[in-house]
């Protein structure tokens, strides 16, 4: 049976000049901000904590913000460093630490590197040293070593690609 094409609304519009303009996405990000802040203050959520209990508060919601934002510039084909340059400019802005700073950055380097990719092993080259900064700085903060899971899931997706290229090679 024949299905119908999928159409999806964010491929019709992602390239309308509208997104490439950099002002859009700080406005947007601002709002989208304030309206979380106003959120957690409405529900009083910010009021019962101590200065240090809402200021991480705060700075968790902006670091939520800035990763999704900068997701979805992505998705849009925002350049890579437009991206970069609007987290650097509201990390400052809000004071996020430099490690959330750089935690966002590489991610978005791998991001960046992922769908760029022309093989496993160029990703992998690729993208170790986001990982293996971000796992500096997490393990500066007393988080849980990530390199075991990140390095098995890398595994996994390298031996699926291998073997998809076997099954290519038969061909």
């Amino acid at each position: 049976a024949s299905y119908p094409q999928r159409n999806f609304l964010q491929t019709g519009i992602q390239n309308h000049s509208y997104w490439k303009n950099q002002s859009f996405w700080g406005e947007a990000l601002k709002n989208a901000i304030k309206e979380e802040l106003d959120e957690q203050e409405r529900f009083g959520f910010l009021q019962s904590e101590n200065a240090g209990e809402r200021k991480t508060r705060e700075n968790n919601i902006i670091f939520g913000k800035l990763g999704t934002f900068a997701h979805n510039m992505m998705a849009f084909s925002i350049p890579l460093e437009e991206v970069k340059s609007l987290i650097s400019k509201f990390s400052k802005h809000y004071e996020l630490s430099s490690s959330q700073k750089e935690i966002l950055i590489n991610t978005l380097s791998v991001t960046s590197a992922k769908e760029k990719k022309k093989d496993v092993g160029d990703f992998i080259t690729q993208i170790k040293p986001s990982i293996e900064s971000s796992e500096r700085i997490l393990k500066e903060q007393h988080v849980k070593d990530i390199s075991e899971p990140i390095n098995e899931t890398l595994k996994a997706e390298e031996s699926s690609n291998s073997k998809e290229e076997a099954k290519q090679e038969q061909f």
